[in-house]
């Protein structure tokens, strides 16, 4: 019994270290576009464009996604990036990542998808359970992607939302705090939830 709970220990301690090197190459993603969308568009929208077709679009991990919009919204996307200004990097929060922890390990036991938790719980719930949001706060949700750059670059794409909500909290410059966690999910493969806040207090 005392074995088992020493590998239960390594194997949490091991997860919670690759979880915090994710989430910290995930904020570098995010602050390399938010720096300079312009310069982001060239470097990886363009060469997305050019190996993807109207149906399929092949991302930086090699990664073939299902397009809902296809190629016009890849150019949509690489136009609106040369319009938008440079804004400040975005700093981690650990209280926001473990509200997003808490809704990706509850989705990567149920399988379920989407903003509702199994308790009935959304993101501002959440996270006040580890500090308290101030200002306005969002949740985005990646399904199926593991690669910090194909996550940001999918969230910039936004295909099928037609808000492209995702797109404006990525280079939103309300926001300041940031906090991510990523796991397997049984039907998608992998998800990845992103909490962002204008201010946060950490309670711990």
């Amino acid at each position: 019994m005392k074995t088992r709970m020493i590998s239960v220990m390594l194997l949490t301690l091991v997860w919670a270290a690759l979880s915090s090197t994710f989430e910290d190459s995930l904020i570098a993603e995010m602050n390399l576009v938010r720096e300079n969308p312009s310069r982001y568009a060239e470097r990886f929208i363009v060469p997305l464009l050019n190996r993807s077709t109207e149906s399929i679009s092949i991302y930086p991990s090699g990664l073939r996604v299902r397009s809902k919009e296809g190629l016009s919204l890849i150019i949509e996307c690489m136009s609106y990036l040369d319009t938008v200004s440079s804004t400040h990097h975005l700093s981690s929060s650990r209280g926001l990542a473990l509200g997003a922890r808490d809704h990706a390990l509850d989705q990567s036991v149920s399988g379920q998808t989407g903003h509702r938790g199994g308790d009935g719980s959304y993101s501002e719930t959440r996270v006040n359970r580890y500090g308290r949001w101030r200002g306005a706060t969002s949740e985005d949700i990646s399904y199926g992607l593991s690669s910090p750059r194909d996550i940001i670059i999918s969230l910039l794409i936004d295909d099928g939302f037609e808000s492209r909500g995702h797109r404006l909290d990525v280079l939103s410059s309300e926001h300041y705090k940031m906090g991510a966690y990523s796991t397997t999910h049984p039907r998608i493969r992998n998800m990845c939830v992103i909490t962002l806040a204008v201010r946060y207090e950490e309670r711990y």
